[in-house]
């Protein structure tokens, strides 16, 4: 048996102990607590844990869990929240927890993954020219006032610029920790919050430090930084906060009076909660119709009019049924997106998705980063897979819907970045083919008659010719781009 399964074996044991205390003394908060203490301990560890130096996906998304399902667990636990009774506020933090440890010891397998290869200085500085050209075009339309029709699309434009220009000033072989480029991209980060961001989904500021740290740690892989990075949570979390309150208080006079700032981190337990009670009461299961909304979100409304909602609009119904239909909308946590669609069983069905999704980016996080001595393609694919992994937080506070649609909108510049990756990538063809070609007289001896093969035999020449469309040219470019290992 090995250490990881009886690793997994412990911490399962654990989790059976707390819920087996909590069936005899359903009420009691200081279990509710240990439980909640527990989340906290076990989403560390595998952050700290996973991946030696290097963050990952799967360490991410578990510390993410443990910040929307066990501190606030904790939290709700010493107020006493009113809003939710103890028993089912433990049976949600239990559920979080197991919905943890399944993702972490289902995902934490040995793959061998190649090596880092850093591109070449050239191909850096054509990264860092168009992310930084890309930003500051953004920034000078957002202060002319160019935006305002379209502000959500230029916050994402503006994400997607600062993680190429992340891409192209750190991931070089001879970068510092303390250095000019990455003070570049810390004002980056910052001109992004103080710029672009509109004050409410501060989840997206969160995506985007989780993927400016997958690109550093892809070139600084040191343990001491992810612990640098877990001692400064509470930092974060309590800029975050007054972030937030100076937002509502711009927005009216005394809108912060009695808020903590981190509603929106410490409401997705709740409104769990509430689901399960609900659900014990007669609330009826999904049965995955609700993870349809994304596709079904491009059909025209009055296709499906009974079309499923995101997880958030869908939730309101019970949570706060007078605000039902008005665009509000609550988080639940992607535990809490298994149990509205399967139960508590979908707690044991979501485990090894989520651990196959985290899997999935890490690796062509890896392989992008492998390939990257290559050319500029290779550069353009570690960014948008970056893209991916920095967002896995949304899918840990709401699920599937909002991960999706969030990460969907910062693709286009990427993708706009990764045709003209593909143009210079044919244009130095062409250049390193014209270099070598044979002279006149060299090219005629060589050229067979018109209709026959090389080999003289006629009939054979001309089927070889034949080259695809542009347009299917450019569709394999990018795929290929994006899924080659």
């Amino acid at each position: 048996m090995s250490g990881r399964a009886i690793e997994c074996a412990a911490w399962l044991i654990l989790v059976a102990g707390l819920a087996l205390a909590k069936s005899f003394v359903p009420d009691s908060q200081n279990l509710n607590i240990a439980a909640g203490a527990t989340s906290v301990a076990f989403g560390v560890r595998v952050f700290l844990g996973h991946g030696g130096g290097q963050v990952t996906i799967l360490g991410l998304a578990n510390v993410a869990l443990a910040l929307f399902v066990g501190f606030p667990g904790i939290y709700h636990a010493v107020t006493e929240d009113n809003r939710v009774t103890a028993e089912y506020l433990g049976l949600a933090i239990l559920a979080g927890l197991t919905l943890q440890v399944l993702t972490a010891f289902t995902g934490w397998r040995r793959r061998p993954v190649p090596a880092p290869q850093f591109p070449a200085r050239e191909v850096s500085s054509w990264m860092t020219r168009w992310g930084a050209g890309l930003l500051l075009v953004l920034v000078a339309a957002e202060w002319a006032g160019l935006t305002s029709s379209f502000r959500g699309l230029t916050e994402s434009a503006a994400f997607a610029a600062t993680v190429a220009l992340t891409v192209g000033l750190i991931y070089r072989p001879t970068i510092r920790i303390v250095s000019w480029q990455t003070a570049a991209v810390l004002l980056a980060v910052l001109a992004y919050t103080e710029v672009f961001h509109t004050g409410g989904g501060r989840l997206r500021i969160v995506a985007l430090v989780c993927a400016v740290g997958i690109v550093a740690t892809m070139t600084w892989p040191r343990r001491a930084l992810k612990r640098l990075a877990i001692l400064g949570v509470p930092l974060a979390l309590y800029v975050l906060a007054q972030y937030r309150l100076d937002y509502q208080e711009s927005i009216a006079y005394g809108a912060s009076a009695g808020r903590t700032g981190l509603e929106s981190m410490l409401v997705p337990v709740i409104a769990f909660a509430r689901l399960l009670e609900e659900q014990a009461q007669g609330w009826p299961l999904a049965w995955g119709w609700n993870l349809l909304s994304v596709p079904l979100s491009f059909l025209p409304a009055g296709w499906l009019p009974n079309a499923p909602q995101a997880l958030g609009y869908e939730l309101v119904a019970f949570y706060a049924p007078e605000r039902y239909g008005s665009g509000f909308s609550v988080a639940a946590t992607a535990a809490g997106e298994a149990v509205y669609n399967f139960g508590l069983l979908g707690i044991l069905l979501a485990a090894p998705v989520l651990a196959w999704l985290c899997n999935f980016i890490d690796r062509r996080v890896r392989l992008a980063a492998a390939g990257a001595g290559a050319d500029r393609v290779a550069l353009v694919r570690l960014a948008v897979w970056a893209t991916f992994g920095g967002a896995i937080a949304d899918l840990a506070w709401n699920g599937w819907h909002v991960f999706v649609t969030r990460t969907l909108t910062r693709l286009p510049l990427l993708g706009g970045l990764a045709i003209v990756a593909l143009a210079a990538r044919g244009l130095d063809r062409r250049t390193a083919s014209s270099s070598t070609r044979t002279t006149p007289a060299e090219t005629q001896a060589s050229t067979p008659r018109p209709g026959t093969a090389n080999d003289g035999r006629p009939g054979r020449g001309r089927s070889r010719s034949r080259s695809r469309s542009p347009g299917r040219q450019w569709a394999t470019g990018v795929s290929r781009m994006l899924l080659e290992d």
